[in-house]
Order: C-alpha cells, then sequence, then structure tokens
C-alpha cells in the first residue's frame, strides 16, 4: 500500500495480531506499576493517560508493524497507553477531530490491547470495530476522526495504544497552515453531523 503524495490514505485497515502474548503481559507490567502521579485522566474523553515509555523494543515493533505495510521511510515517534473506564468519573467519548498538535503528517495506529465490549472507531463516517490485539491504521492528521457513542458500564475498560509514525524525510512532510484550516473546517462540518459533546460531562 502506498501512502499518496497528498499525505491521504487510500484506504484504512485493520492489522491483526501486533503483539504477542509476552510483549502485552510487559505493556501491562509497565501500565500496573506506573504511579498515578505520571498518568493523567483526560476528562473530556473519560481515559487515563499514562505518560510513560512501554520500552523501546516495544516502540521498536509497533513501528515494523508501520514499515511493513507502507516502507522503512516511517517511524514511530509517538505513542501512549491509554485507558477508557467510567470509574474516572467522566463519560467516555470521543468526539470529531483531526490531531492538530502535530506540526508533521502522521500515519496513526490505534491498537486495542484489551476491551470488555465493542467500541466503533469512525474515520469520516466509517466505522470500524477492534477486536483485542488489532490496530486501525488512518491518518490523525488528515482524517477527522471519532468513536461511535459508547455503551460503557462502570465495569467495562477500553485499553487502547494511541501510536503515530511520520516521514523521516522528503516532500510534504510537514502540516502546513493552509492544510489545518482546510481540516478545521472539516472537524466543524463533521461535528454538526455528529453531536457529540466537546466539554466535561461527569458521570
Amino acid at each position: 500500500m502506498v501512502y499518496n503524495s497528498n499525505m491521504r490514505l487510500p484506504e484504512n485497515i485493520i492489522l491483526k495480531n501486533i503483539l504477542t502474548e509476552e510483549e502485552i503481559a510487559k505493556v501491562y507490567d509497565v501500565v500496573n506499576s506506573t504511579d498515578l502521579e505520571n498518568t493523567v485522566v483526560q476528562n473530556s474523553m473519560g481515559h487515563r493517560a499514562y505518560l510513560v515509555s512501554l520500552g523501546e523494543d516495544i516502540r521498536e515493533k509497533l513501528e515494523k508493524v508501520v514499515q511493513d505495510e507502507f516502507g522503512s521511510g516511517w517511524m514511530l515517534n509517538a505513542y501512549q497507553f491509554a485507558r477508557y473506564s467510567q470509574k474516572y468519573g467522566y463519560v467516555n467519548k470521543l468526539y470529531p477531530h483531526f490531531d492538530d498538535a502535530f506540526e508533521d503528517h502522521k500515519l496513526t495506529l490505534d491498537v486495542q490491547i484489551n476491551a470488555t465490549k465493542p467500541w466503533p472507531i469512525v474515520i469520516e463516517g466509517k466505522a470500524f470495530t477492534l477486536n483485542n490485539n488489532e490496530a486501525l491504521i488512518f491518518s490523525g492528521t488528515d482524517q477527522i476522526h471519532w468513536r461511535a457513542p459508547a455503551d460503557l458500564s462502570d465495569t467495562d475498560v477500553v485499553d487502547m495504544m494511541f501510536c503515530h509514525a511520520e516521514r523521516k524525510d522528503g516532500p510534504n512532510k510537514f502540516v502546513t497552515k493552509e492544510h489545518q484550516e482546510k481540516m478545521f473546517i472539516l472537524q466543524e462540518e463533521w461535528a454538526k453531523k455528529i453531536d457529540i459533546n466537546r466539554g466535561e460531562e461527569k458521570i
């Protein structure tokens, strides 16, 4: 599959068997030993983000997943474990948006480590439901994405890894002001169609 010149994916795909059982166990070893002071609850989305490294071997494995599909010109330089749970006191959700914090165009790998209930990810109107140890690949900087309205109980959890890869070099590497302006317009258009509150909502 080729990532084309205007930085758009020709299609979004689900990849299977991302990590081995041993690698997943290592991820949870890190997560379960992380002090809460090294995490932060994103109230407007109802998830806890873990601000720690999961190990260089895990980063390299995830980078290889991207490179196997899109070539060696990509490097994974940002990734994070996050857990959605109503135990944090806020509604679990993800509203229509693009990843506007990055200076580079990104390939995004959303890895579902474990979920007790299906919760579709939506890319520009098309829903994708992941099984555990599967990943959806898309471009967070170039595609508006969100989650379907959640139907999670107070015992459900959704554990994810959000991974972002960028081109090592080459044309069209950086996000332009014009691109961001276009994406903000698209974001607002989708937000009018998909009414998901962007603010904090306590349970």
